[in-house]
């Protein structure tokens, strides 16, 4: 469940964010792993952080590729009508 939330937001961010974002995106990944492990009761892996900080990356990429076909539909839905008669 935790993957699917760190996807989701870095699609959020792919979206709304610059390259820029990703540093803080990842650092705060790899924390939440640490404290989802911690409160488990389960050892920290290294394979759970790389594995928690690409997903955020790949939802970080999937939002910068979906970033300018929903500009295209907002485009559309925001388009004023004719005042050709």
């Amino acid at each position: 469940m935790l993957l699917v939330g760190l996807c989701g937001v870095g699609c959020l961010a792919g979206l709304c964010c610059g390259v820029v974002v990703l540093l803080p995106l990842s650092l705060l990944a790899a924390a939440l792993e640490v404290a989802a492990a911690r409160l488990s009761g389960s050892g920290v892996h290294a394979l759970d952080i790389v594995v928690s900080v690409a997903a955020c990356q790949a939802g970080y990429m999937i939002g910068l590729t979906a970033h300018g076909a929903l500009a295209e539909v907002i485009a559309r839905y925001r388009a004023a009508p004719s005042s050709r008669t």
